[in-house]
């Protein structure tokens, strides 16, 4: 079934009339979740009830529409259009079991007589109405006010429910149903705002329509400002390194990728709780690093994480099960190795480190030496305060405080390298609706880029906004994970 300007056609003279369509399709996408009166000819209440359950303006919406029996027996389906069963219960039991699955939407295409439902069948009515469902609900009736006058009398539980749509439904001289006119509840009551007068012409009241944004592009990706700008540190400068990345074509430092260098014989390493294969997220020849950080072996560093944290895996350690930090010895055999999993997305633009930017930055007030009284007080951390972004060395951007892996004797471990996450998206537009076409438009979120000035190639692999920070030990040969959420 057409979920488009065509889609109400077969109760239309012609295509003339389909600003009907518009405003009807617009009213029930702006409105959200208002109960909606369809009100007529009987004969017209189930075809145009069923269309307009099946090509519902609303993407990913839960319809379900409820046809009931003479004698009671109730058809349920779920829209649109899907196999229905007649189920061997009253209209009460059918509601139950329909409501255990959550709809969005209940389409009822005329509620059975008073003396096939019972008071607590039409309380189920009313609580799905209170409790966010919505409500589509037909009658038989010559006039909005003959429905309302009629629901009263058979159902007046109903009374409770406001109803904020209500849709007339009439028979044309050849017999078929069609679509009269569309009502908006306002604060003194239903208004008129489109109808199809004696001559056939659709006439829109379009200042009573509300006001909706239509889908525009995202505004462009706000960058950080240029590094050489920041001010110069003064409280304990230490050098910082941010990598450059390229062509990954026989290179050992590696900021993501599909192939990593491991141990002769060995496999890519795996979660050791779900059992899926890491993420690939970094790995630093430690003779190629730039001074003055250590690199006391000719080794390389690497760190692999497991993709499922939000499906419990943990990766906040090194000896997590979802961790894999360690250093390899390069005099030992090793051979590359391809990830299993072949359309990873973690990394944005991963590759070669072909090379490193040098800047200095200060401590943030976690690690400022106290060598006065306004030392720490001093310290500006969006300025010369350590850089929240991807880097080799200088100072740890604590998001929760000081965390510092220790040796033996107390001393701290050097920070390696640092991860923020947080991508940059560029492009896209935002969601709406299309009124010209009667058609819900999808937003689009636009592509995860590298910010150039503050480079961020993690975009939620633990929280969406997560510091993760590699440590080495004094020998070179031990590695240590510390991740905070910011």
């Amino acid at each position: 079934m057409s979920n488009d300007l065509t889609a109400l056609d077969d109760f239309l003279e012609d295509e003339s009339q389909r600003d009907f369509t518009r405003v009807l399709r617009f009213l029930l996408y702006t409105q959200g979740y208002a109960h909606v009166l369809v009100y007529g000819a009987k004969e017209a209440l189930a075809p145009i009830t069923t269309r307009l359950t099946d090509t519902f303006p609303a993407l990913n919406k839960n319809v379900f529409l409820v046809t009931t029996t003479s004698s009671g027996e109730v058809l349920v389906r779920s829209a649109p259009a899907g196999d229905g069963a007649a189920a061997p219960l009253n209209f009460g039991a059918a509601l139950r079991a329909l409501m255990r699955q959550d709809p969005d939407t209940i389409a009822i295409i005329e509620l059975p007589a008073k003396e096939l439902m019972s008071d607590e069948d039409l309380q189920l009515v009313v609580n799905a109405a209170m409790t966010g469902q919505q409500l589509l609900i037909g009658c038989a009736a010559s006039s909005l006010a003959a429905a309302r006058e009629y629901l009263d009398a058979q159902h007046s539980e109903l009374s409770m429910v406001q109803f904020g749509l209500a849709l007339e439904a009439g028979i044309n001289a050849e017999g078929k149903p069609r679509l009269v006119s569309l009502q908006l509840r306002t604060a003194s009551g239903f208004v008129p705002v489109v109808h199809v007068s004696h001559d056939g012409s659709v006439v829109v009241h379009k200042e009573l329509l509300p006001e909706v944004p239509t889908p525009a592009p995202l505004p462009s990706p706000r960058l950080a400002p240029p590094l050489s700008k920041r001010p110069v540190p003064t409280i304990d400068p230490r050098p910082v390194f941010i990598p450059t990345v390229g062509s990954s074509d026989g290179a050992n430092s590696m900021l993501g990728g599909t192939t990593a260098l491991r141990l002769a014989g060995g496999e890519w390493p795996r979660c050791r709780s779900c059992g899926e294969p890491l993420v690939h997220l970094l790995t630093l020849d430690l003779e190629a690093i730039p001074a003055p950080l250590p690199s006391p072996t000719a080794g390389l560093a690497q760190l692999f994480v497991c993709a499922n944290a939000d499906r419990g895996c943990k990766v906040f350690a090194e000896s997590d099960e979802g961790v894999c930090a360690l250093v390899l010895e390069k005099s030992t055999g090793l051979t590359t190795l391809h990830d299993p999993v072949a359309d990873r997305h973690a990394v944005i633009a991963p590759g070669a480190i072909t090379g490193w930017d040098e800047y200095q930055e200060d401590p943030d007030d976690q690690d400022a030496p106290a060598v006065a009284d306004t030392a720490s007080s001093t310290v500006n951390s969006d300025d010369a305060g350590p850089l929240l972004c991807d880097k080799l060395g200088g100072w740890p951007a604590w998001a929760q405080g000081n965390g510092w892996p220790r040796h033996a004797d107390g001393s701290p471990y050097t920070l390696l390298f640092q991860f923020h996450e947080g991508g940059v998206r560029s492009g896209g537009f935002s969601g709406g609706w299309d009124y010209e076409q009667a058609v819900t438009i999808p937003s689009t979120s636009g592509d995860l880029i590298v910010d150039p000035n503050l480079p961020r190639r993690l975009h939620d692999l633990w929280s969406g906004d997560a510091v993760a920070l590699l440590f080495i030990d004094a020998t070179g040969t031990k590695l240590a994970l510390r991740v905070q959420m910011s």
